[in-house]
């Protein structure tokens, strides 16, 4: 009965002089079909909004179905066919920088080497520091330490890092010509090594660092233990999450007692406000040592600096580059063994220079 209604309603629309009658309505990611109900040669069921190209065919964007197709007239435009959205099975959509997104790695948006734009949210892997995703290549990270004569404090913190950082991360540890062993001690626990045959600062160590360093993320962390290796790794997310520079900002965290003299933290809070005075940018810890960088950043900036300097100058570097930074806080704990070699007065004013000569013409 309901095909002989079919019938008499086509013989209706020829009597009427083929005046085109009432038409089924079409849907959004409806298979187009031919005469007699079957599916359009050439097209690719299961991707109802294809063009084709699963089929061999080629796309006639925008809105044209496939050379192969034959028939099928062409219809508007389609944003979900070639806009920003990619199709799956069913019709479903799903915006196409996550359609390889799947296990938690992927929702950090840490395996593609397009970062995720800033204010993404990310969460932990367990999964491993080695960025893995199908088809795309890993994105390694180095945790960079510049050591002297630190050997009661490194073998620890080299293991710390281990257990807090998700994967196998490289650790590498620049030994500055040191006299109690350190390079020993972090070789037993597994660290890369790199010794200095004469002492160049922490400066010279870091650059040294730097220019061996094969992470794709480059963290750095002091060897006296007084920074906490867990909080490497919101520096590490937000460096993910599309910042070229994080810094673990001490004064956003918290100081545990007996972490920095009285001296030490007016004359960090001196400098953080002289850099915002005369560069325009607002930081809250410009001499922390506890930072995260991009590897393409990395390679632009020019760094000199030999000595406790070199944190101003690589914040300094990062201004002048328009790069991207942010903060996080972290953690500043008292040193539990050895003793500092930074010197107010010495590296004070080599602070003070770095600052004012780069803001010179």
């Amino acid at each position: 009965m309901l095909r002989a209604g079919r019938a008499a309603h086509a013989v209706g629309r020829s009597a009427a002089g083929g005046l085109p009658g009432p038409r089924r309505p079409r849907f959004a990611g409806q298979r187009p079909r031919l005469p007699g109900g079957a599916p359009e040669p050439g097209r690719d069921l299961s991707f109802p909004h294809c063009c084709g190209k699963r089929s061999g065919g080629r796309c006639d964007r925008p809105g044209r179905t496939s050379v192969r197709t034959g028939g099928f007239r062409p219809r508007a435009p389609d944003p979900r066919a070639h806009g920003p959205w990619t199709c799956r099975v069913h019709g479903s959509l799903r915006p196409r920088a996550t359609r390889f997104r799947s296990g938690p790695q992927e929702q950090l948006g840490i395996a593609l080497r397009t970062p995720v734009p800033v204010g993404a949210v990310g969460r932990s892997s367990s999964q491993g520091g080695h960025l893995v995703s199908r088809g795309l290549p890993a994105e390694r990270v180095t945790v960079l330490i510049a050591a002297r004569n630190e050997r009661a404090t490194l073998p620890a913190l080299v293991t710390r890092l281990r257990e807090c950082l998700p994967g196998p991360p490289e650790i590498l540890v620049v030994d500055d010509a040191s006299t109690d062993g350190t390079a020993d001690a972090a070789s037993r626990v597994g660290a890369r090594v790199l010794s200095l045959p004469r002492h160049q600062g922490k400066g010279g160590a870091l650059r040294q660092g730097f220019a061996a360093a094969a992470g794709d993320f480059v963290l750095t962390l002091d060897a006296d233990g007084q920074d906490a290796p867990e909080d490497l790794v919101r520096l590490l997310e937000r460096a993910r999450e599309g910042a070229d520079l994080v810094i673990g900002s001490r004064f956003l965290g918290r100081f545990e007692p007996g972490a920095i003299s009285r001296l030490n933290h007016l004359g960090t809070l001196f400098f953080n406000r002289l850099v915002g005075v005369l560069y325009g940018v607002a930081v809250t810890d410009s001499q922390a040592g506890v930072r995260c960088f991009r590897r393409d950043l990395l390679e632009r900036m020019v760094l000199q600096a030999t000595e406790y300097e070199i944190e101003t100058e690589m914040l300094l570097e990062a201004i002048r580059l328009s790069a991207r930074i942010a903060e996080v806080p972290v953690r500043r704990m008292p040193r539990s063994a050895g003793s500092s070699s930074f010197s107010r007065v010495r590296h004070g004013l080599r602070i003070l220079s770095v600052i004012l000569r780069k803001r010179l013409p």
